[in-house]
């Protein structure tokens, strides 16, 4: 099996040493990365290091800002760059109808533009998007029926928001709407939860890598707390992984 890492999970270096972080990461053991920003680095000298280093990139996290209308443009040449054809939007405010309202019409127009380049607009969920927003509206829900979008499921999230990754996972993939996901560890409450390394928390993490497999989808390891460092959490994942192909 192939993983990739997110590379949000190694940002206390990867920030200020993208090329530190991308040479770490392939000695762990990953194959595969996605990107939160570049770091100190541009476009151009990230591919590089992904060659230099023997890593593949299977997706990027994107602003919704960066897929307006104003600057869509700017992050295509960027990503057709870095051979990324799996653009992702996590963590946008959806708090009321207006937010939402406006977020989707620019998402339908960013999956619109994307898929002229043969390129798929994903969106990447937190727990708020399962609970009513301030109109009383599910954001998920909305995201689902009011779009084309592909979605990235974060398992984790989903299951601190008392949603089953599975089954949300099984029904994505079912209609087409999923290729990849984030797979993570943590606590069980919804409000103040936390994230923890593979196999150091109580999300259902066995039973999504065995989901995972079964339907296709990408595996992508995010583990964000940076204790004792982003590098040591990637590894003990990383290890996991490992032990579960056993």
């Amino acid at each position: 099996m192939e993983y990739a890492l997110q590379l949000y999970s190694v940002r206390d270096m990867a920030d200020k040493d993208m090329e530190g972080a991308i040479k770490a990461v392939s000695e762990i053991g990953y194959k595969k990365v996605e990107f939160a920003g570049f770091g100190n680095v541009t476009a151009a000298e990230a591919a590089q290091l992904l060659k230099k280093y023997g890593l593949k990139v299977v997706a990027s996290h994107l602003g919704l800002g960066e897929v307006d209308p104003e600057h869509i443009e700017k992050t295509i040449e960027d990503l057709k760059t870095i051979g990324d054809v799996n653009p992702v939007v996590p963590g946008i405010s959806l708090s009321t109808k207006e937010k939402l309202d406006n977020s989707i019409e620019i998402l339908n127009f960013a999956n619109a533009r994307f898929k002229k380049e043969g390129m798929t607009l994903h969106f990447h969920n937190h727990f708020k998007e399962f609970l009513p927003n301030e109109d009383g509206q599910i954001p998920f829900d909305e995201l689902y029926y009011r779009t084309s979008l592909r979605f990235e499921v974060d398992t984790y999230w989903a299951f601190s928001a008392k949603r089953d990754p599975v089954r949300l996972m099984e029904r994505l993939a079912g209609e087409g709407r999923l290729n990849l996901i984030h797979i993570k560890d943590g606590t069980s409450e919804m409000k103040g939860s936390a994230g923890r390394p593979l196999g150091l928390g109580c999300a259902p993490v066995k039973e999504v890598y065995n989901a995972a497999i079964k339907l296709g989808a990408e595996i992508i390891v995010e583990s964000e707390t940076l204790q004792p460092s982003g590098i040591e959490e990637a590894r003990i994942c990383f290890d996991y992984l490992k032990s579960l192909e056993k």
